[in-house]
């Protein structure tokens, strides 16, 4: 049974090395959850939903090297490019439409 650190640590008096040990292992049990959950929150939506797509995740769809993205993504014209701060996304539908387009990249 896993105990929380309140059931550790009830009394004024200090705490042993065995209660030590036993709180600081609840506390890393009780963050890996917290990155769990996060985990699982943010891997709800398929790539195939998202209208904006990283650079990794844009080369996996389309078998395209990320180097060869980050080189279209820096070209004048690009259409399927979206700054979000320094951050560069591609967008989805432009980036499908621009793969159609063109037979040699």
């Amino acid at each position: 049974m896993r105990k929380n650190y309140s059931d550790i640590y009830s009394d004024n008096q200090g705490i042993n090395e065995k209660q030590i040990k036993e709180l600081t292992n609840c506390i890393v049990s009780s963050i890996a959850k917290g990155y769990e959950e996060i985990s699982e929150h943010n891997n709800t939506i398929r790539i195939s939903e998202k209208l904006l797509l990283s650079i990794p995740e844009a080369s996996e769809i389309s078998n395209i090297g990320v180097n060869k993205i980050s080189e279209l993504l820096r070209a004048p014209r690009c259409n399927f490019v979206v700054y979000v701060g320094r951050k560069k996304l591609v967008r989805r539908k432009e980036f499908e439409e621009f793969i159609s387009k063109h037979n040699e990249i």
